[in-house]
């Protein structure tokens, strides 16, 4: 999908991993209140908004750790999460057109994620669901008044890319390790033009110069999940950096600004401002 603006704000929300095991969907109003705050013209999901840990490959054999684990619930979690996301620009949209005001409407995208697309490959292995269950549909986004971007697809702001994870040439998603160079650096191999993305839960910016040409990012927005971190991840060193990150693009597609906020700054101006509204 592609969209032309002179300059815009975008404000990139990296993976929340709203789930059941977790919780903590307090960050989501903290959330809500700082984009009718700061008002971005754009606002895109980046991906990984659900874990959907009912449909998970890696535990589908491990039945204890499976054990109670329900797509309803974590549909249920994925929809509350939403509900109270956008509450306070459900609010102000009603205020002003009661007032008869202009409303404050920002374009809202929907990245899909590795982890909502968990679903088609467990569809894959049991096609009698086929048509029956729909993530996607599920948590109401078009209703909601979200665009839908798929996973391995690219939404394209004045030729900024933003994707969960970029895919490389051999049609596979671009994965980190230990052993191998920056992550962001080997997207911009594959690019002529700046990337965001977000699936690894960390913050990095990384660019490249060519001759005679403009340099090109790549940006890593980091994650917003809950502070307590999900069952498979339990025994891992937490190297994620929890916050949003908000963008200014020329409609060049130069990025001319990029300003990190991080999950705690949020809960500090929010959280005591909410607690008096209670």
């Amino acid at each position: 999908m592609r969209m032309r603006i002179t300059m815009f704000k975008i404000l990139a929300i990296g993976d929340c991993h709203a789930c059941p095991e977790t919780g903590e969907l307090e960050r989501f109003e903290w959330l809500g209140h700082h984009i009718t705050e700061r008002k971005p013209d754009i606002i895109v999901v980046m991906g990984d908004f659900v874990s959907l840990n009912s449909l998970s490959a890696w535990d589908s054999d491990k039945r204890r750790k499976m054990e109670n684990r329900r797509y309803r619930e974590d549909v249920a979690v994925g929809n509350e999460a939403l509900d109270i996301l956008l509450k306070s620009l459900q609010t102000e949209q009603a205020i002003a057109k009661q007032q008869k005001k202009k409303a404050y409407r920002p374009k809202m995208f929907f990245l899909e994620g590795n982890h909502e697309e968990r679903l088609e490959r467990y569809v894959d292995y049991n096609p009698v669901l086929e048509g029956s269950i729909d993530i996607l549909q599920d948590l109401k986004l078009e209703e909601r008044g979200f665009s839908i971007i798929r996973y391995g697809e690219y939404l394209n702001a004045n030729g900024t890319y933003f994707t969960h994870i970029p895919f490389a040439g051999n049609g596979k998603p671009y994965h980190s390790t230990a052993t191998t160079s920056s992550l962001g650096k080997r997207i911009l191999q594959s690019f002529s033009s700046n990337v965001v993305y977000g699936h690894t839960h960390r913050l990095e910016v990384q660019q490249v110069t060519r001759r005679g040409l403009p340099p090109i990012s790549a940006y890593n927005v980091g994650c917003y999940t809950a502070d307590k971190q999900e069952d498979y991840a339990a025994n891992m060193v937490d190297d994620s950096w929890k916050g949003i990150v908000h963008f200014t693009i020329k409609d060049t597609g130069e990025v001319d600004s990029v300003e990190c906020v991080t999950k705690s700054k949020l809960r500090s101006d929010y959280e005591e401002f909410i607690n008096d509204q209670s």
